[in-house]
């Protein structure tokens, strides 16, 4: 039992540190989890408190950095909350066995995301929306529902990355 705290440990300081940087810390610390508690939902279910965490220490200092779009941020966490009600009703239906083989089709596809994240920013001027009071008609623009939707979809029932 010492030893899988002490993975624990290590893990969870190399998942800190690789999320502080760049973001990914899900990456280590899923499947340490896996280890020690078991593949599938209980693994899951634990790296998401981890995750929500580390999430919203981030959001707090990004805010106090850079000037958000609140309006559209809330607008994709509406879309969020539906998709990963979604995807964590599915997680449970998945047998434990197919969990690694997930890890090993997911993990490259992530990895690489990763590390090219410049692929999927899109260069605007979000000056118009910074000061932008939230609407509910914005939570209906079908590019940020259906993102949001998928994002959440994708984080309830896998979650890593």
């Amino acid at each position: 039992m010492g030893f899988q705290y002490f993975l624990l440990i290590i893990a969870g300081f190399i998942a800190g540190a690789i999320d502080s940087i760049a973001g990914g810390g899900g990456l280590i610390t899923l499947p340490t989890l896996g280890m020690v508690l078991e593949p599938g939902v209980a693994s899951i279910g634990t790296n998401k408190i981890v995750g929500l965490t580390g999430a919203f220490m981030a959001l707090v200092v990004y805010a106090r950095k850079v000037k958000m779009p609140v309006g559209l941020s809330i607008a994709f966490s509406l879309w969020i909350v539906p998709g990963s009600l979604c995807g964590s009703r599915i997680s449970p239906l998945i047998p434990k066995e197919i969990f690694p083989w997930i890890l090993l089709g997911t993990y490259p596809i992530i990895l690489w995301v990763l590390w090219r994240k410049d692929l999927w920013i899109q260069h605007e001027d979000l000056s118009e929306h910074k000061n932008k009071k939230f609407r509910l008609l914005d939570a209906f623009v079908p590019r940020l529902a259906l993102t949001g939707f998928l994002c959440g979809f994708y984080d309830g029932m896998w979650g890593p990355g």
